[in-house]
């Protein structure tokens, strides 16, 4: 959603508004990408907007032509790589490794509940200069706009994002907030659904595959089935990402997933980049967190509104910083309230009532 007001930032900071198309199907599938995967993905989504393509091309699969000036300028923002080429070969491996599950889902009916698996791209290919990405055929439905449900996104904001998973949060809360109303939108969300969503659980293994289907109607079995799947795996192991569930605890997964994309949305909102930014909840269970409510507001308002109040932090900003320097749990509160005042939180008698 635009406004006047947020035009007026983008246009103040010279940023130029680049728009992608992508079916919420696409959005709301199953799969972990890169920085660099993300940031080509959208891209190529922004160069084919508004074009046509015939039968036979979206038979084949559609082909997007970048020029290794393009990459750099566009999506590297001019910044000198060794090897571009070299860059090339590890994101064209991930991308064609890469599957995309799509779940259709009948809450009344869960036997009729279904899903298909398949891959992104089919071909990838550097020549003369050039990189030629063609999706799968079966992701070119997903990409133009010619099926009823798609998210018009901005590509500016999306590569302001620095972390993998914010980037994919970002898409995920564009879709959902296409109703807000007065600035404001809130999507519940199970935790174990947006692990799954977002790559933080490996939905690709073949033993996630079988424990999703197996235990769909149950979460926390689901949840404590792939946690078993990692037991007894070694450091380097979990170094080289072979791990099915990372951040399996709350307090990881809110910490360096939920409270990273928080920031760096806010960061690119208060830039006049963010076209939206968000506040959460937790949803809890007993003392288990189980879902997330986010609190989704229209990037502007949120800039003026964070301005306008009094420089405060969340409860978990104060938790991390007491943490940080008590993590025996043993609290001198003279230096938690000195990290408070030198970050430029005042206690809240030298608020104005």
């Amino acid at each position: 959603m635009e406004t006047a007001a947020s035009l007026d930032i983008v246009r103040e900071n010279k940023f130029e508004v680049k728009k992608y198309e992508k079916s919420n199907k696409l959005i709301t599938g199953k799969f972990n990408m890169s920085k660099f995967e993300q940031d080509i993905m959208a891209y190529c989504l922004t160069v084919i907007r508004g074009r046509h393509f015939s039968e036979v091309e979206m038979e084949r699969g559609i082909s997007v032509k970048l020029s290794v000036r393009e990459i750099r300028n566009e999506i590297l923002d001019g910044t000198e790589r060794k090897s571009i080429y070299e860059d090339l070969v590890r994101v064209s491996e991930k991308l064609q490794s890469q599957t995309i599950m799509i779940e259709s889902l009948d809450e009344t009916r869960k036997d009729k509940n279904e899903f298909v698996l398949f891959p992104l791209v089919k071909t990838c290919a550097y020549k003369n200069g050039e990189f030629i990405m063609t999706f799968h055929e079966n992701v070119s439905p997903l990409i133009v706009n010619n099926q009823k449900y798609f998210t018009i996104l901005d590509f500016t904001t999306l590569k302001s994002l620095n972390s993998n998973y914010a980037k994919r949060i970002y898409e995920l809360l564009k879709m959902k907030s296409f109703t807000m109303q007065d600035g404001q939108y809130e999507w519940e969300v199970s935790v174990i659904d947006l692990k799954l969503t977002i790559g933080i659980i490996d939905g690709e293994k073949d033993k996630v595959k079988k424990i999703l289907e197996k235990y769909k109607n149950n979460p926390e079995e689901m949840e404590r089935q792939i946690n078993l799947l990692d037991e007894g795996m070694s450091s380097t192991d979990k170094k080289k990402k072979r791990q099915v569930h990372k951040f399996k605890e709350w307090r990881d997964f809110r910490k360096y997933v939920i409270e990273v994309a928080r920031k760096e949305m806010l960061a690119s909102c208060e830039k006049g980049i963010s076209d939206i930014a968000f506040d959460y909840e937790t949803i809890t269970k007993g003392k288990k967190v189980i879902g997330i409510k986010f609190i989704i507001y229209e990037g502007a308002l949120y800039k003026l509104r964070h301005e306008a109040e009094p420089k405060q932090m969340s409860m978990f900003d104060v938790s991390d910083v007491i943490e940080s320097i008590s993590p025996d749990g043993k609290i001198d509160y003279e230096d938690v309230a000195k990290i408070l005042e030198d970050k430029g939180v005042r206690p809240k008698s030298d608020y104005s009532p």
